[in-house]
Protein backbone atom coordinates (compact mmCIF):
# COMPACT_ATOMS: atom_id res chain seq x y z
CA UNK A 1 0.00 0.00 0.00
CA UNK A 2 2.84 2.63 0.78
CA UNK A 3 4.46 1.51 -2.83
CA UNK A 4 1.42 2.80 -4.31
CA UNK A 5 1.10 6.15 -2.67
CA UNK A 6 4.70 6.71 -3.08
CA UNK A 7 4.33 5.75 -7.33
CA UNK A 8 1.34 8.13 -6.73
CA UNK A 9 3.67 10.87 -5.21
CA UNK A 10 6.76 10.30 -7.84
CA UNK A 11 4.11 10.59 -10.58
CA UNK A 12 2.38 13.90 -9.45
CA UNK A 13 6.23 14.71 -8.91
CA UNK A 14 6.80 14.44 -12.83
CA UNK A 15 3.94 16.40 -13.66
CA UNK A 16 4.15 19.39 -11.94
CA UNK A 17 7.80 19.50 -12.95
CA UNK A 18 6.69 19.02 -16.81
CA UNK A 19 4.26 21.62 -16.01
CA UNK A 20 6.52 24.13 -14.79
CA UNK A 21 8.92 23.62 -17.75
CA UNK A 22 6.29 23.97 -20.34
CA UNK A 23 4.94 27.14 -18.79
CA UNK A 24 8.84 28.89 -18.46
CA UNK A 25 9.02 27.61 -22.18
CA UNK A 26 6.17 29.45 -23.21
CA UNK A 27 7.01 32.65 -21.25
CA UNK A 28 10.03 33.09 -22.46
CA UNK A 29 10.73 34.74 -25.62
CA UNK A 30 11.35 33.20 -29.12
CA UNK A 31 14.50 33.51 -30.63
CA UNK A 32 14.43 35.48 -33.40
CA UNK A 33 16.75 34.96 -36.52
CA UNK A 34 18.07 37.92 -38.84
CA UNK A 35 16.38 37.73 -42.63
CA UNK A 36 19.84 38.10 -43.84
CA UNK A 37 17.76 37.65 -47.56
CA UNK A 38 17.28 41.23 -47.43
CA UNK A 39 20.20 42.66 -47.71
CA UNK A 40 21.26 40.74 -50.58
CA UNK A 41 18.32 41.53 -52.78
CA UNK A 42 18.62 45.36 -52.00
CA UNK A 43 22.80 44.35 -53.22
CA UNK A 44 20.85 42.69 -56.50
CA UNK A 45 19.01 45.77 -57.14
CA UNK A 46 21.45 48.01 -56.48
CA UNK A 47 23.45 46.07 -59.16
CA UNK A 48 21.13 45.92 -61.72
CA UNK A 49 20.52 49.50 -61.33
CA UNK A 50 23.80 50.50 -61.18
CA UNK A 51 24.73 48.06 -64.61
CA UNK A 52 21.78 49.79 -66.33
CA UNK A 53 23.14 52.90 -65.87
CA UNK A 54 26.74 52.04 -66.95
CA UNK A 55 25.43 50.27 -70.00
CA UNK A 56 23.25 53.52 -71.16
CA UNK A 57 26.53 55.62 -70.13
CA UNK A 58 28.41 53.03 -72.52
CA UNK A 59 25.98 53.18 -75.41
CA UNK A 60 26.01 56.78 -75.92
CA UNK A 61 29.74 56.53 -75.77
CA UNK A 62 29.88 54.53 -78.57
CA UNK A 63 27.15 55.95 -80.37
CA UNK A 64 28.99 58.96 -80.35
CA UNK A 65 32.73 57.66 -81.00
CA UNK A 66 31.16 55.94 -84.01
CA UNK A 67 29.73 59.67 -85.44
CA UNK A 68 33.06 60.81 -84.64
CA UNK A 69 34.93 58.62 -86.55
CA UNK A 70 31.98 58.62 -89.24
CA UNK A 71 33.00 62.72 -89.76
CA UNK A 72 36.54 62.09 -89.21
CA UNK A 73 35.98 59.88 -92.11
CA UNK A 74 34.56 62.32 -94.27
CA UNK A 75 36.70 64.54 -93.65
CA UNK A 76 39.58 62.76 -94.76
CA UNK A 77 38.35 62.21 -98.11
CA UNK A 78 36.98 65.85 -98.74
CA UNK A 79 40.99 66.28 -98.58
CA UNK A 80 41.41 63.39 -100.75
CA UNK A 81 38.43 63.23 -103.18
CA UNK A 82 39.92 61.17 -105.65
CA UNK A 83 37.50 57.88 -106.19
CA UNK A 84 38.89 54.38 -105.23
CA UNK A 85 38.44 52.15 -108.22
CA UNK A 86 39.80 48.70 -109.15
CA UNK A 87 42.98 48.36 -111.05
CA UNK A 88 44.00 46.26 -113.52
CA UNK A 89 45.86 43.69 -111.57
CA UNK A 90 42.74 42.59 -109.39
CA UNK A 91 40.73 41.45 -112.33
CA UNK A 92 40.32 38.14 -110.15
CA UNK A 93 39.33 39.63 -106.70
CA UNK A 94 36.84 42.24 -109.00
CA UNK A 95 35.46 39.16 -110.07
CA UNK A 96 34.72 37.53 -106.65
CA UNK A 97 33.31 41.28 -105.70
CA UNK A 98 31.19 41.17 -108.36
CA UNK A 99 28.68 38.63 -107.19
CA UNK A 100 28.16 40.13 -103.81
CA UNK A 101 24.13 41.38 -104.33
CA UNK A 102 24.94 43.06 -107.57
CA UNK A 103 27.74 45.50 -106.32
CA UNK A 104 30.21 46.66 -108.65
CA UNK A 105 33.36 48.84 -108.51
CA UNK A 106 33.09 50.00 -111.50
CA UNK A 107 36.08 51.80 -113.69
CA UNK A 108 37.18 55.57 -113.04
CA UNK A 109 35.09 56.98 -115.49
CA UNK A 110 31.94 55.72 -113.50
CA UNK A 111 33.37 55.79 -110.14
CA UNK A 112 31.22 59.02 -109.42
CA UNK A 113 28.17 57.77 -109.89
CA UNK A 114 28.74 55.36 -106.77
CA UNK A 115 29.11 58.46 -104.49
CA UNK A 116 25.66 59.61 -105.78
CA UNK A 117 22.38 58.67 -103.18
CA UNK A 118 19.37 56.94 -106.07
CA UNK A 119 17.02 59.24 -106.31
CA UNK A 120 17.46 62.41 -103.89
CA UNK A 121 15.10 64.82 -105.33
CA UNK A 122 18.08 67.73 -105.34
CA UNK A 123 15.91 70.79 -104.33
CA UNK A 124 18.48 72.88 -103.13
CA UNK A 125 21.28 72.78 -105.86
CA UNK A 126 22.84 76.79 -106.77
CA UNK A 127 21.05 78.92 -109.27
CA UNK A 128 22.78 79.61 -112.81
CA UNK A 129 23.84 83.08 -110.80
CA UNK A 130 26.48 81.31 -109.33
CA UNK A 131 24.44 82.35 -105.87
CA UNK A 132 23.59 79.72 -103.02
CA UNK A 133 20.27 78.13 -102.55
CA UNK A 134 17.51 78.79 -100.07
CA UNK A 135 18.31 75.83 -97.63
CA UNK A 136 15.04 76.71 -95.30
CA UNK A 137 12.62 74.17 -95.28
CA UNK A 138 9.04 74.95 -94.01
CA UNK A 139 6.12 72.71 -94.08
CA UNK A 140 2.78 75.12 -94.56
CA UNK A 141 -0.26 73.70 -93.70
CA UNK A 142 -4.06 75.86 -92.91
CA UNK A 143 -7.62 75.45 -91.83
CA UNK A 144 -10.48 77.81 -92.89
CA UNK A 145 -13.87 77.36 -92.08
CA UNK A 146 -16.75 79.00 -94.28
CA UNK A 147 -20.39 79.57 -93.81
CA UNK A 148 -22.40 79.48 -97.13
CA UNK A 149 -25.74 80.57 -98.30
CA UNK A 150 -28.70 78.15 -97.77
CA UNK A 151 -29.27 75.70 -100.49
CA UNK A 152 -25.74 76.71 -101.72
CA UNK A 153 -23.77 73.79 -100.32
CA UNK A 154 -23.51 71.60 -103.30
CA UNK A 155 -22.29 74.48 -105.58
CA UNK A 156 -19.62 74.99 -102.93
CA UNK A 157 -18.43 71.41 -102.81
CA UNK A 158 -17.47 71.60 -106.41
CA UNK A 159 -16.35 75.09 -106.42
CA UNK A 160 -13.81 73.60 -103.42
CA UNK A 161 -12.97 70.98 -105.81
CA UNK A 162 -12.38 73.91 -108.82
CA UNK A 163 -9.91 75.58 -106.49
CA UNK A 164 -8.04 72.43 -105.52
CA UNK A 165 -7.66 71.59 -109.19
CA UNK A 166 -6.95 75.13 -110.78
CA UNK A 167 -4.41 75.46 -108.54
CA UNK A 168 -2.33 72.52 -109.38
CA UNK A 169 -3.76 69.89 -106.44
CA UNK A 170 -6.70 67.19 -105.04
CA UNK A 171 -9.10 66.54 -102.74
CA UNK A 172 -7.72 64.31 -99.94
CA UNK A 173 -10.69 63.50 -98.48
CA UNK A 174 -13.94 64.35 -97.94
CA UNK A 175 -17.02 64.22 -95.34
CA UNK A 176 -20.68 65.38 -95.74
CA UNK A 177 -23.33 65.85 -92.64
CA UNK A 178 -26.94 66.04 -93.52
CA UNK A 179 -26.22 67.73 -97.04
CA UNK A 180 -25.63 71.24 -95.88
CA UNK A 181 -22.19 70.37 -94.52
CA UNK A 182 -19.25 69.00 -95.52
CA UNK A 183 -15.33 69.22 -94.36
CA UNK A 184 -12.51 68.93 -97.16
CA UNK A 185 -8.80 68.08 -97.17
CA UNK A 186 -7.38 69.37 -100.17
CA UNK A 187 -3.48 68.61 -100.95
CA UNK A 188 -1.90 71.85 -103.18
CA UNK A 189 1.53 73.16 -104.14
CA UNK A 190 3.04 75.48 -101.28
CA UNK A 191 3.37 77.77 -103.85
CA UNK A 192 0.10 78.58 -104.36
CA UNK A 193 -1.26 78.12 -100.26
CA UNK A 194 -2.06 82.09 -100.24
CA UNK A 195 -3.80 82.04 -103.65
CA UNK A 196 -5.81 78.73 -102.46
CA UNK A 197 -6.42 80.35 -99.42
CA UNK A 198 -7.99 83.75 -100.46
CA UNK A 199 -10.44 81.48 -103.06
CA UNK A 200 -11.52 79.31 -100.35
CA UNK A 201 -12.55 82.46 -98.56
CA UNK A 202 -14.36 83.83 -101.27
CA UNK A 203 -16.98 80.82 -100.68
CA UNK A 204 -18.52 82.64 -98.04
CA UNK A 205 -18.41 84.49 -94.69
CA UNK A 206 -15.15 83.40 -92.67
CA UNK A 207 -15.52 82.18 -89.39
CA UNK A 208 -12.41 80.76 -88.52
CA UNK A 209 -8.69 80.67 -90.55
CA UNK A 210 -5.52 79.76 -89.58
CA UNK A 211 -2.20 78.56 -91.11
CA UNK A 212 1.00 76.79 -89.60
CA UNK A 213 4.22 76.70 -90.58
CA UNK A 214 6.81 73.78 -89.43
CA UNK A 215 10.54 74.67 -89.92
CA UNK A 216 12.20 71.31 -90.75
CA UNK A 217 15.52 73.14 -92.22
CA UNK A 218 17.86 71.52 -89.07
CA UNK A 219 16.28 68.20 -89.66
CA UNK A 220 17.05 68.85 -93.53
CA UNK A 221 20.78 69.71 -93.21
CA UNK A 222 21.62 67.29 -90.60
CA UNK A 223 19.80 64.20 -92.71
CA UNK A 224 22.22 66.10 -95.41
CA UNK A 225 25.01 65.95 -93.43
CA UNK A 226 24.94 61.95 -92.37
CA UNK A 227 24.55 61.11 -96.25
CA UNK A 228 27.43 63.06 -96.85
CA UNK A 229 29.62 60.97 -93.92
CA UNK A 230 27.76 57.75 -95.25
CA UNK A 231 29.04 58.20 -98.83
CA UNK A 232 31.98 59.16 -98.04
CA UNK A 233 32.10 55.50 -95.99
CA UNK A 234 30.29 54.20 -98.95
CA UNK A 235 33.73 54.71 -100.88
CA UNK A 236 36.24 53.97 -98.49
CA UNK A 237 34.32 50.14 -98.53
CA UNK A 238 34.46 50.26 -102.07
CA UNK A 239 38.27 51.06 -101.62
CA UNK A 240 38.95 48.34 -99.47
CA UNK A 241 36.60 45.49 -101.58
CA UNK A 242 39.33 46.38 -104.42
CA UNK A 243 42.40 45.64 -101.77
CA UNK A 244 40.61 42.48 -100.42
CA UNK A 245 42.48 39.63 -100.88
CA UNK A 246 40.64 36.49 -99.64
CA UNK A 247 36.94 35.65 -99.97
CA UNK A 248 36.41 36.24 -96.38
CA UNK A 249 37.59 39.66 -96.22
CA UNK A 250 34.99 40.17 -99.23
CA UNK A 251 32.21 39.15 -97.57
CA UNK A 252 33.43 41.11 -94.72
CA UNK A 253 33.38 44.26 -96.50
CA UNK A 254 29.65 43.20 -98.18
CA UNK A 255 28.11 43.10 -94.96
CA UNK A 256 29.64 46.52 -93.80
CA UNK A 257 28.30 47.51 -97.47
CA UNK A 258 24.91 46.36 -97.09
CA UNK A 259 24.49 48.29 -93.60
CA UNK A 260 25.60 51.73 -95.09
CA UNK A 261 24.28 51.42 -98.43
CA UNK A 262 20.66 50.56 -96.02
CA UNK A 263 21.38 53.67 -94.20
CA UNK A 264 21.92 55.79 -97.40
CA UNK A 265 18.57 54.70 -98.47
CA UNK A 266 16.97 55.26 -95.55
CA UNK A 267 18.11 58.86 -95.29
CA UNK A 268 17.26 58.60 -99.43
CA UNK A 269 13.65 58.20 -97.86
CA UNK A 270 13.37 60.89 -95.24
CA UNK A 271 14.73 63.61 -97.48
CA UNK A 272 12.64 63.24 -100.40
CA UNK A 273 9.98 62.69 -98.23
CA UNK A 274 10.61 66.28 -96.39
CA UNK A 275 10.85 67.65 -100.02
CA UNK A 276 7.58 66.52 -100.85
CA UNK A 277 6.60 67.78 -97.88
CA UNK A 278 7.51 71.36 -98.38
CA UNK A 279 6.75 71.03 -101.82
CA UNK A 280 2.73 70.61 -101.37
CA UNK A 281 0.65 71.92 -98.61
CA UNK A 282 -2.29 70.63 -96.65
CA UNK A 283 -5.49 73.03 -96.18
CA UNK A 284 -8.53 71.21 -94.00
CA UNK A 285 -11.80 73.22 -95.29
CA UNK A 286 -14.93 73.43 -93.59
CA UNK A 287 -18.19 74.51 -95.62
CA UNK A 288 -21.33 74.56 -94.07
CA UNK A 289 -25.01 76.38 -94.17
CA UNK A 290 -26.33 78.48 -91.45
CA UNK A 291 -26.97 76.50 -88.29
CA UNK A 292 -25.85 73.63 -89.83
CA UNK A 293 -23.75 70.90 -87.82
CA UNK A 294 -20.13 70.88 -88.80
CA UNK A 295 -19.00 67.57 -90.50
CA UNK A 296 -16.38 66.22 -88.69
CA UNK A 297 -12.91 65.69 -91.03
CA UNK A 298 -12.01 62.24 -90.75
CA UNK A 299 -8.73 63.31 -90.42
CA UNK A 300 -9.27 64.89 -86.86
CA UNK A 301 -10.00 61.73 -85.37
CA UNK A 302 -6.68 60.28 -84.36
CA UNK A 303 -6.93 56.82 -82.86
CA UNK A 304 -4.03 54.82 -80.92
CA UNK A 305 -1.95 52.74 -82.09
CA UNK A 306 -2.19 49.26 -79.96
CA UNK A 307 0.49 47.40 -81.82
CA UNK A 308 2.37 50.57 -82.11
CA UNK A 309 2.15 51.11 -78.73
CA UNK A 310 3.36 47.44 -77.85
CA UNK A 311 5.96 47.14 -80.23
CA UNK A 312 7.37 50.44 -78.36
CA UNK A 313 6.87 49.03 -75.30
CA UNK A 314 9.03 45.65 -76.67
CA UNK A 315 11.82 47.98 -78.22
CA UNK A 316 12.14 49.87 -74.67
CA UNK A 317 11.92 46.78 -72.23
CA UNK A 318 14.66 45.09 -74.77
CA UNK A 319 16.82 47.93 -74.69
CA UNK A 320 16.65 47.99 -70.88
CA UNK A 321 18.31 44.23 -70.73
CA UNK A 322 20.34 45.04 -73.59
CA UNK A 323 22.04 48.13 -71.32
CA UNK A 324 21.72 46.05 -68.21
CA UNK A 325 24.06 43.37 -70.12
CA UNK A 326 26.53 45.96 -71.04
CA UNK A 327 26.70 47.10 -67.90
CA UNK A 328 27.26 43.70 -66.46
CA UNK A 329 30.07 43.07 -68.45
CA UNK A 330 31.96 45.92 -67.58
CA UNK A 331 30.99 45.34 -63.83
CA UNK A 332 31.46 41.55 -63.41
CA UNK A 333 35.06 41.76 -63.63
CA UNK A 334 35.38 44.44 -61.04
CA UNK A 335 33.96 42.72 -58.79
CA UNK A 336 35.41 39.22 -59.45
CA UNK A 337 38.50 41.91 -58.54
CA UNK A 338 37.05 42.83 -55.78
CA UNK A 339 36.19 39.76 -54.22
CA UNK A 340 39.58 38.07 -54.53
CA UNK A 341 41.22 41.73 -52.61
CA UNK A 342 38.40 40.53 -49.96
CA UNK A 343 39.37 37.21 -49.69
CA UNK A 344 42.79 37.80 -49.37
CA UNK A 345 42.27 40.54 -46.63
CA UNK A 346 40.15 37.87 -44.68
CA UNK A 347 43.02 35.56 -44.64
CA UNK A 348 45.57 37.91 -43.91
CA UNK A 349 43.50 38.65 -41.31
CA UNK A 350 42.67 35.07 -39.91
CA UNK A 351 46.35 34.04 -39.98
CA UNK A 352 47.40 37.47 -37.85
CA UNK A 353 43.80 36.44 -35.59
CA UNK A 354 46.02 32.51 -35.24
CA UNK A 355 49.31 34.43 -34.78
CA UNK A 356 48.17 36.34 -31.90
CA UNK A 357 46.29 33.65 -30.17
CA UNK A 358 49.67 31.48 -29.87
Amino acid sequence: MDSEFEFLRRFEGELSARARADARREASPKPTYPRRWKPWLAAAALLLVLAAGIGALASSGLSGSESSMAAGGAQVNERNPQPLVPSASSAPNSQVKSGLNGYTLGSANDAGSATQAPDVQQNDQPGSSGQPADLSKIIRDGQIAVTIEDGTFKAAAGSVAHIAAVNGGSILSSSTEGGDSGSFTIRIPAANFDKAMVQLGQLGTIDSSASQGQDVTAQYVDLKAHMKIYLSRRRVLFGLMDKATTIGQSLTLQNQLDQVQLKIDQITGQINYINKQVAESTIKVDVHEPGAAVAESPDSIDNPSLGRAWDRAVQGLLNVVAATLIGLGYLIPLLIVAGIVVLIVRSVRRRRVADDEA
